[in-house]
């Protein structure tokens, strides 16, 4: 494990992920879902347990709102940052992702001009000589 630190158990690289050999490449569609599953089927989750919370319970219905209002009050806000949060980290990912397409696409640019630029003189020189 010569490009990694270990730190207790988790191992943290210290180059980029796919630079180590053995490591495993996870499919955008899996990363994808991933990311749908933890902002979409954990709160969802969290709510019925809420739900299933106040169906238990004892008392009236005015208390049972309230119960369930003041666990929505919990819910919703960490729902929104960790939605926010994964959706800021992607964007990082898939930003510097393109940027790495534009640099490699303005290189391809510059490859087919001067192919170009050289084909057009050789026909040049071939028609003048």
């Amino acid at each position: 494990m010569d490009s990694a630190i270990l730190s207790g158990t988790l191992c943290i690289p210290q180059r980029k992920l796919y630079e180590i050999r053995g490591t495993q490449r996870i499919n955008l569609t899996v990363r994808l879902f991933a990311v749908f599953v933890a902002i979409n089927l954990i709160p969802f989750l969290a709510i019925l347990v809420s739900l299933y919370r106040v169906a238990l319970s004892n008392r009236n219905p005015v208390d049972s709102l309230q119960m369930l209002t003041s666990g929505l009050w919990v819910i919703i806000p960490v729902v929104v940052a960790i939605g926010g949060g994964l959706v800021f980290i992607i964007s990082l990912n898939l930003t510097k992702s393109l940027d790495a397409m534009v640099v490699v696409l303005k290189q391809a640019k510059e490859i087919i001009e001067a192919i170009v630029f050289a084909l057009d003189r050789f026909q040049k020189d071939s028609a003048a000589g």
